[in-house]
């Protein structure tokens, strides 16, 4: 199965997965850790992989001429309706394959790990370079493959683990019927993996203390932000994800 076709199928159960505290958090640390670390405003911005539109609509709130590529045909559907009294311009289409000029956007945001999804991830990279503008910013997310091999080894499936270690691939989804390839990545095959491209490469922990399973944390909301955005330069293996944000 291919990402889009899973994400076509769970299309209206998608924002449901992720309305507990634990991804609020997720989701506030990584807002705050991309505001804080760009210096455009009211640019052009292109989300791919947009899904149902939450970082769309964060960009849009904050200024942003909104462009929103997304390749599963429910989601796509979710967006133009969702949208439809704003000014996002809405896209069928995938990442390895942008349907716009040469330097068009001022910022190309990739978030919800669409380059662990992708199906050639140097064919992407590519094409984020060609439609990003000179001096144009890429973000966005990853899967970290020390963290599927934590949960791995913590759920006993050991016969996974040195497997994912070998390839850096793993299976997500609900099931293994309901499941496609993500890439995995660590800090450092990240890093060389965007400095052949770009200029200035910076890597962020996102959720370096992982608390999905402990709601009590959500109680402590002021003080868990503080040290999840203060060790995002320094945890790197434990993290839910690596945030990425490089320039052209």
């Amino acid at each position: 199965m291919k990402s889009w076709e899973y994400y076509n199928k769970i299309a209206k159960e998608y924002d449901e997965m992720y309305e507990d505290s634990y991804w609020q958090m997720h989701n506030a640390v990584s807002e705050k850790i991309i505001f804080n670390n760009i210096d455009i405003s009211n640019g052009k911005l292109l989300d791919v992989g947009a899904g149902t539109g939450f970082w769309s609509k964060i960009f849009l709130d904050n200024g942003f001429d909104v462009y929103a590529l997304e390749p599963a045909e429910n989601m796509v559907n979710t967006l133009k309706e969702r949208f439809k009294k704003t000014n996002l311009k809405v896209f069928k289409g995938i990442g390895e394959n942008l349907p716009f000029e040469n330097s068009s956007f001022d910022i190309i945001i990739a978030m919800g790990d669409v380059l662990s999804y992708s199906e050639d991830i140097n064919l992407f990279i590519s094409e984020v370079y060609r439609v990003l503008k000179k001096d144009g910013i890429f973000i966005g997310t990853v899967d970290n493959l020390n963290k599927f091999i934590l949960d791995a080894f913590f759920s006993k499936e050991f016969g996974i683990i040195k497997s994912m270690e070998k390839f850096k691939t793993a299976k997500v989804g609900v099931s293994n019927i309901m499941s496609f390839k993500s890439n995995l990545f660590t800090y450092d095959s990240l890093y060389n993996l965007l400095h052949k491209k770009f200029k200035k490469v910076d890597i962020f922990s996102i959720m370096p203390f992982t608390w999905e399973f402990n709601e009590d944390f959500s109680k402590y909301w002021a003080d868990v932000l503080e040290l999840e955005l203060h060790f995002s330069k320094s945890f790197y293996d434990t993290a839910e994800h690596l945030l990425y944000m490089v320039v052209k």
